[in-house]
């Protein structure tokens, strides 16, 4: 049975945390997390874009790693085994010359892209990240106009090979794990002809997507060991664990408030909200939409998943294409509005502000809202003419709505 909180005496815990420390493993653990590794000690083990320009470096034949093709070989044989793409195949992998493909990084903001020969493989890189609205539709749009008449492949890399929420049909899917295979064949077989230096910094490369993806190197089995020897003083830990997100919500919930503003559904990361004006011309759909209270339409804050920033939306959710249009319309009469990308979720307003929540974290009440406080006002503009635009508009919003209910 585990223990909850009312059942540990202060002597207990002294007592379990004792035969932790005693724990043979658990110095094993604490030795193995002291040994040196780059992407560690340069604080890049989760940061996507490094990810992208190790993989940059690897993929380039010229590259000071001195595996000449090996890995862009090993790299493309497996997504051209992929079904979806069309056109090119295995075998011609090695008539190519690889010494003369092209490594972009960040061109129009794809991740990375390699044109050899007439063949062009876009990749979307999503390490730790999701996928943004109309993101990959956008690039197979730029690709295909930019690269008329080649052999166009789209790819989509992720930590296990998920699938696209978006162009499922066009991009094929690969995986960090299949990466983590080719580099650990790789050492194995040319150990003996690659440089020092490279060899440390590909193991310690995969050591990294082991442990912080895959949960497969020495240190995890540790751990694992660790947790299931100590299960009870280590749940009664992780259960006081500070929850970040969590912590933080309270502080837009109050600002929520102060404003007069009804908070709306939740999730990780994200606080949503509707003024009382324009509550009522909201619907409550009947089928799931994504959204826990399966609200037609709502603000939305995200302050979690986007990259140290935090983004303000106008949000108008799947569930109803009349109630959906009828909102489309009011918004697109809106100054200011942007026109929306994606089909389903229809993002009129949107506004980015710097905001480094880990760091944000450790500093007081007073400060954390003293940050919210200047980057409300902004906040304040959008919902009022979205909401001016709502009342001005109510019957046709309303006779919509009742279609919808």
């Amino acid at each position: 049975m585990i223990k909850n909180e009312k059942e540990w005496s202060k002597g207990e815990l002294k007592s379990s945390y004792n035969s932790l420390l005693k724990d043979i493993d658990f110095d094993r653990l604490d030795l193995g997390l002291k040994k040196p590794n780059i992407f560690e000690i340069l604080n890049i083990s989760n940061a996507e874009i490094r990810h992208s320009n190790f993989l940059a470096w690897l993929l380039d034949a010229e590259g000071s790693h001195g595996l000449g093709d090996i890995f862009i070989k090993r790299f493309l044989r497996e997504i051209f085994y992929d079904n979806k793409v069309i056109g090119v195949s295995q075998f011609e992998i090695e008539q190519l010359d690889l010494s003369q493909a092209e490594i972009r990084r960040e061109w129009r903001n794809i991740d990375l892209l390699i044109i050899v020969d007439d063949i062009v493989i876009c990749i979307e890189n999503k390490f730790l990240s999701k996928e943004h609205t109309n993101q990959l539709t956008r690039y197979k749009e730029i690709i295909e106009s930019e690269f008329k008449g080649r052999r166009n492949i789209f790819t989509y890399l992720t930590p296990f090979g998920e699938s696209s929420f978006s162009e499922i049909d066009v991009y094929s899917f690969i995986s960090y794990e299949m990466i983590v295979d080719i580099l650990t064949r790789i050492l194995s077989v040319y150990d003996d002809t690659i440089n020092d230096s490279v060899y440390n910094y590909i193991n310690d490369y995969i050591t990294i997507l082991k442990r912080n993806i895959m949960s497969s190197d020495e240190l995890t089995e540790l751990a694992k060991q660790i947790y299931r020897n100590h299960k009870d003083l280590l749940d009664f830990i992780f259960d006081k664990k500070p929850d970040i997100a969590e912590d933080f919500k309270k502080y837009f919930v109050e600002k929520i408030n102060a404003s007069g503003w009804i908070v709306g559904s939740e999730n990780k990361g994200y606080i949503r909200f509707l003024t009382p004006k324009i509550k009522g011309l909201v619907p409550i759909y009947s089928k799931p939409n994504g959204w826990p209270n399966k609200e037609g339409f709502l603000f939305e804050i995200d302050y979690l998943w986007s990259n140290r920033s935090l983004i303000f939306k106008t949000v108008i959710s799947p569930g109803n294409e009349n109630y959906a249009s009828a909102l489309n319309n009011v918004f697109m009469g809106i100054d200011g509005h942007i026109k929306p990308k994606g089909k389903l979720w229809l993002v009129h307003f949107s506004h980015k502000e710097s905001f480094k929540l880990e760091e944000l974290h450790q500093k007081t009440d007073d400060e954390i809202m003293k940050v919210l406080d200047d980057i409300w006002p902004k906040i304040e503009d959008i919902v009022s003419k979205v909401e001016k635009a709502m009342c001005d508009n109510n019957e046709v919003i309303l006779n919509a709505k009742k279609n919808c209910e």
